[in-house]
């Protein structure tokens, strides 16, 4: 003997699915479960390309999502990118003087010769970055972690690092003439050759 379903409802996946529903009554029930009915409408994603654009037209682009980008050699003196996600970014020999860069994020970012003179740095995580030759003269760097970060002949002339964490940085060759030290965590430095710390 065979069972006809005519109505009946199964539960445990998403949308609800009503045998014998019909088209119309799907699409009512949809849209009261804010479920897109096609792809576009799906929230848009702005491009990295959009981001840059906007870098570089407004000189700001606070929180946004550069993980990864290439920004070498280029003229960011005073840009605003607080609290943005830098992450491996490629900033070599870029000019960054005067910038806000508060809070960011720059694990394994490349900053080699990069110029960042009196930036702002504080509290941002530098965790492995490469900032071998970077001029910090002026920089703050309070509160800023920089485990294993290379540091190698930067210039850290009159720089605020206060509670900074050098754990286990290269420092070799580096000049910290006039900066305030108080409270930076250097366990584990390698301080060879290092010019001016007290």
């Amino acid at each position: 003997m065979g069972i006809l379903l005519i109505s009946g409802t199964f539960f445990g996946c998403s949308p609800t699915l009503n045998i014998g529903q019909s088209p119309e009554s799907m699409a009512t029930t949809s849209a009261q479960n804010n479920i897109p009915s096609s792809p576009s409408e799906n929230p848009t994603i702005t491009s990295n390309d959009n981001l840059v654009s906007q870098l570089l037209n407004t000189r700001k682009c606070v929180g946004c999502n550069l993980q990864g980008l290439k920004l070498e050699n280029i003229d960011l003196r005073n840009v605003n990118l607080e609290n943005a996600n830098l992450t491996g970014a490629k900033l070599e020999k870029t000019d960054l003087t005067g910038a806000n860069l508060r809070n960011v994020i720059l694990i394994q970012g490349d900053l080699d010769e990069a110029n960042l003179t009196e930036a702002d740095l504080s509290n941002a995580d530098l965790t492995r970055a490469d900032l071998e030759n970077t001029n910090l003269m002026n920089a703050n760097l309070s509160n800023a972690n920089l485990t294993r970060a290379d540091l190698a002949d930067a210039i850290l002339t009159n720089a605020n690092l206060q509670n900074t964490n050098f754990t286990e940085a290269d420092l070799e060759d580096a000049i910290f003439t006039g900066a305030n030290t108080r409270g930076a965590n250097f366990s584990g430095a390698d301080l060879e050759g290092v010019i001016g710390l007290q």
